[in-house]
C-alpha cells in the first residue's frame, strides 16, 4: 500500500513540508485557510445579494407606470450594480 502524501504548503513558488514547519507557522497556515474560507463565503453572499437586487429592480420596473409624473423630490434607483467598479 502506498504511503500517504505528506501535506505541503506552496508559497512564493517554494514548497514546504507542513510537518517541518514550526507550530506557530502551522497556526498561521490555519489562519490563512480560515480567511480563504471566509472570503469565499462573503463572495457567495455578494453574488446572492446581486442576484436578489436584480430581481427586485426587475419587479419594481414591472410595477411602475409607463410615464413618470413630474416630482419635486427624487429617489434614484439604477439597475446597474452599485458594487461594480471600473478598472
Amino acid at each position: 500500500m502506498p504511503e500517504p502524501e505528506t501535506p505541503t504548503l506552496t508559497m512564493d513558488g517554494k514548497e514546504y513540508n507542513l510537518e517541518d514547519l514550526s507550530q506557530e507557522a502551522r497556526a498561521q497556515v490555519v489562519n490563512v485557510r480560515a480567511c480563504d474560507q471566509q472570503l469565499q463565503q462573503l463572495q457567495q453572499q455578494v453574488a446572492i445579494a446581486q442576484t436578489a437586487r436584480r430581481a427586485y429592480v426587475a419587479a419594481l420596473k414591472s410595477l411602475l407606470p409607463e410615464t413618470a409624473p413630474e416630482l419635486d423630490a427624487r429617489v434614484t434607483v439604477s439597475d446597474e450594480d452599485p458594487s461594480a467598479t471600473d478598472a
